[in-house]
């Protein structure tokens, strides 16, 4: 996967005599990776379809191999299905999907993550407030965004970008 040989990832697979829940998550992963989106997702149905006891990693990398291809709605839809399977969302399931709430400006998704964030205590994760941050200022709530920013307890890059450009989306260059 890591050496762009999508279709050797799938061969490798097929020949395998033992699948398990880490042999379908690295299979997954690797064609994201390789931005073979589709197959990803068909291989992730296969697999829910069998009745594979998949695992918070097996959803987290399908979502993010969404939300990195631009399928957002297939994205939002998966975390719900995830959830509906009882996959508690860990700590990088939450900074991978909201980006795909903040793109089909699904506010109320999003909210629902920040709630959930909030009770497992991942807002201390600069990942998770980060993506919180992201996540209001695209759905125009930069005042949210800024609450969130402003009780981080550590900021970088990727934190003070979401907040400036979250003012720049929305005509606040200065604040």
């Amino acid at each position: 996967g890591k050496c762009g040989r999508a279709a050797e990832i799938v061969q490798v697979f097929d020949e395998s005599s033992h699948v398990d829940v880490a042999s379908c998550n690295a299979l997954i992963a690797g064609l994201s990776r390789n931005t073979q989106v589709s197959e990803a997702l068909r291989l992730f149905r296969e697999f829910v379809g069998r009745g594979l006891e998949l695992n918070v990693v097996s959803w987290t990398s399908i979502v993010a191999c969404c939300v990195q291809n631009g399928k957002d709605l297939e994205a939002v839809e998966l975390f719900r299905e995830m959830q509906a399977q009882g996959i508690e969302p860990n700590s990088v399931t939450i900074p991978c999907v909201l980006p795909a709430f903040a793109n089909v400006a699904a506010l109320t998704h999003g909210r629902s993550a920040h709630s959930f964030a909030l009770r497992k205590g991942f807002l201390h994760d600069v990942y998770v407030s980060s993506a919180l941050v992201d996540m209001y200022a695209k759905c125009g709530r930069v005042k949210d965004a800024r609450i969130i920013f402003d009780a981080m307890s550590s900021r970088n890059v990727v934190s003070w970008n979401a907040m400036i450009g979250g003012y720049a989306m929305h005509g606040e260059a200065v604040n």
